[in-house]
Order: structure tokens, then C-alpha cells, then sequence
């Protein structure tokens, strides 16, 4: 069987999900900033979801369950620019 390689053909863009729905939110954000959601409210893999969108748009973030006025929920928190930001 021969398979033609083609070359330059131009990836399209993911058509949503997590990462897409809140890189506005992400990428809003500067360092030392966070942003709080209540965890029924987003899917069980929204820290891996911000953590593959954190690496794709090359930013540092921490994600942590906490509870705000009684409702549990995940924080995300702005912790760098990149790796460089953080070498000495």
C-alpha cells in the first residue's frame, strides 16, 4: 500500500471543548491572578483541561479545590509567564 505524504496542509483549529471555552479566562489572567468556578459547574477534567491549555498558550498555573461561602469549587491561579520566569 502507498501512502501519499502531504506536506503544508494547515491544522484546523480544535472545534471546542474546556480548553476552548475558558482561554479567555486564562489567558486574561497575570501573574499572581486567579479566578474561582463552583465545581458543578465545570466538568471532572477541568484541572487537566487548564493545565494542557496552560502549556498550549505557554503560562505557568496552579490549580486547587477550595471552598468559597459554603460551595466547593476549583481557584486557578496565574503563577508565571514560562520555564525562563523562573530560573536564577
Amino acid at each position: 500500500m502507498n501512502i501519499k505524504i502531504d506536506k503544508d496542509v494547515p491544522l484546523p483549529v480544535h472545534p471546542g471543548g474546556m480548553q476552548t471555552k475558558y482561554a479567555p479566562a486564562v489567558r486574561a489572567l497575570e501573574v499572581g491572578d486567579s479566578f474561582w468556578l463552583p465545581k458543578d459547574s465545570v466538568g471532572k477534567g477541568f484541572p487537566g483541561a487548564i493545565r494542557n491549555l496552560a502549556l498550549t498558550i505557554g503560562i505557568k498555573t496552579t490549580t486547587r479545590s477550595v471552598e468559597q461561602d459554603g460551595v466547593k469549587g476549583w481557584r486557578v491561579w496565574r503563577t508565571a509567564k514560562d520555564e525562563e520566569e523562573n530560573s536564577d
